[in-house]
């Protein structure tokens, strides 16, 4: 189930708090266990949330090899938390012309439970 919320799911940080750092699509390329697989390959810690690697001055608790991680570091240090809840929207494409959309999953969860939304619901589960 985790997987398949992570793939059509994309999160806004702002505390790291509830997000895992690897597995979940958060920055830009996608999910770091995807755009940075190599990298992934190395750590010891692979359900470390995004909050523990900024608190630990960005110790990515990588294997000791020849790992390389100061593009990805550099990246991190211009991110900032900001100490409220992490937000995680839906990935919508419309077309296949169209960018994708993102859309609380709050809103989803919310049409869901609405007379029109609960005929829906069951398909969920």
């Amino acid at each position: 189930m985790n997987s398949t919320l992570h793939s059509i799911t994309y999160v806004n940080i702002y505390s790291g708090a509830s997000t895992s750092f690897y597995f979940v699509h958060w920055l830009p390329h996608g999910p770091l266990s995807y755009s940075h697989a190599a990298l992934f390959s190395h750590t010891t810690w692979p359900n470390i949330l995004v909050q523990c690697v900024f608190q630990n001055g960005f110790d990515l608790c990588l294997r000791p090899r020849l790992t390389n991680a100061n593009i990805l570091i550099s990246c991190l240090q211009d991110f900032n938390l900001k100490g409220n809840l992490d937000v995680r929207l839906l990935k919508l494409k419309a077309s296949h012309i169209l960018p994708w959309v993102l859309m609380p999953l709050f809103t989803v969860y919310k049409t869901l439970q609405t007379p029109m939304g609960s005929i829906f619901g069951g398909l969920m589960y």
